[in-house]
């Protein structure tokens, strides 16, 4: 009886248990994006020049993100609504319009900062954070610690970037971050890439043009240059990119609850699967000690 309830533990076990944990690595953390609001705070209009294409707005739509860690890197998978690579006008590394940025929270014993690395995104933080892996097309992602001099164009380590179907991955060495685990927090902001505007974010305008977004402030002081950000809702995402005159939107972080839903569902199957088997050992015995009587 012992040996089948252990059985049927282990069966559980490896039914149920997540393909993300038994392969590729251990995932740290993983959430799901609302599809269709790259929108930034419900206004925002894409650039209209024909490079573009018609689906731009699906290029730039975060739908996923997920963190792993294997033995010598942590990888960031950015997955899109569009394959990032759909309109490819200037060839580079497949994703010519995406300018990513990836701020993270973590327990490092070092001074945060609630603004940006550079002038660019346009947004401030509500959580300080000490990390940075700045994604951009044209072998031009780097990492970045707080501490860095963020006017020195030599500041950062390079990082690998590619395409793989809808996603963009970013490798970076675990050196380059120091330790990233469940209490890490993250923010994820998209925008669009440009190499003549401030840190690669293409300025938002009031009106949209061939290459800039509409929707912004007259001056582009205020306005986020931010087209979707990881949140749970895309009322979130509209509320936290909110602005006004003299004050610019603030994010907040997600993730660093504690544990993630991957590892939380493992042990829920865990918990489970034990019961299971402890009822099934109560139930077999009764009905064994009712057949004795009879």
């Amino acid at each position: 009886m012992v040996k089948k309830i252990l059985l049927t533990f282990l069966v559980g076990i490896i039914v149920f248990t997540p393909m993300s944990v038994l392969a590729n690595g251990k995932v740290i953390f993983e959430m799901e994006d609302p599809a269709g609001d790259a929108v930034g705070d419900g206004n925002l209009t894409h650039p209209t020049a024909e490079v573009y294409g018609d689906r731009i707005q699906e290029q730039l739509d975060l739908t996923y993100f997920k963190v792993i860690e294997d033995d010598k890197d942590i990888q960031f998978r950015l997955e899109f609504a569009l394959e990032p690579d759909f309109e490819q006008p200037w060839q580079g590394e497949g994703f010519n319009f995406h300018r990513i940025d990836i701020y993270l929270v973590t327990e490092d014993d070092i001074p945060g900062s609630t603004h940006t690395f550079r002038r660019g995104a346009n947004v401030e933080f509500a959580v300080p954070w000490n990390k940075l892996v700045a994604i951009q097309d044209f072998n031009g992602s780097k990492v970045y610690d707080v501490r860095e001099d963020a006017d020195d164009l030599d500041a950062g380590q390079s990082i690998e970037t590619f395409v793989d179907g809808k996603e963009i991955v970013a490798n970076v060495p675990k050196d380059y971050l120091g330790q990233i685990d469940s209490s890490t927090q993250f923010y994820v902001l998209v925008g669009h890439y440009s190499s003549l505007d401030y840190d690669g974010y293409q300025q938002v305008k009031q009106e949209a043009s061939k290459w800039h977004g509409g929707g912004g402030d007259p001056e582009g002081k205020y306005s986020p240059n931010v087209f979707d950000i990881l949140a749970e809702t895309a009322q979130e995402q509209f509320e936290q990119l909110q602005w006004e005159e003299g004050n610019l939107a603030t994010l907040h972080p997600v993730g660093g609850n504690g544990g993630f839903s991957i590892f939380k569902t493992l042990l829920i199957v865990v918990g489970v699967t034990i019961f299971a088997g402890i009822v099934l050992f109560v139930i077999k015995n009764k009905s064994r000690k009712v057949s004795r009587r009879f």
